[in-house]
């Protein structure tokens, strides 16, 4: 059985740059995206577990909201060298 995970992000602020497609494999602690935040600083978005990015729901220039859910990927359930 797959495992698919949401990407939700932790803070609000608007798009500015999209490292990601849909399918695209994502390595663990990849940055996908990066957000100017409200307070005007940069920030990347990254996610604790790799996999095929299955839906992306953002683009460059989208204002987005802490907890929005903005995409999420088929989770890889392979050993890694770190497990």
């Amino acid at each position: 059985m797959k495992m698919v995970q949401q990407l939700q992000c932790p803070f609000s602020g608007i798009v500015q740059k999209i490292n990601i497609s849909i399918n695209d494999y994502i390595y663990d602690w990849e940055t996908l995206f990066y957000v100017r935040k409200e307070d005007g600083k940069i920030e990347g978005f990254q996610q604790s577990s790799g996999g095929k990015v299955i839906d992306f729901c953002v683009n460059e220039g989208d204002q987005i909201t802490k907890n929005m859910i903005i995409g999420s990927i088929e989770l890889d359930n392979s050993p890694q060298a770190s497990d």
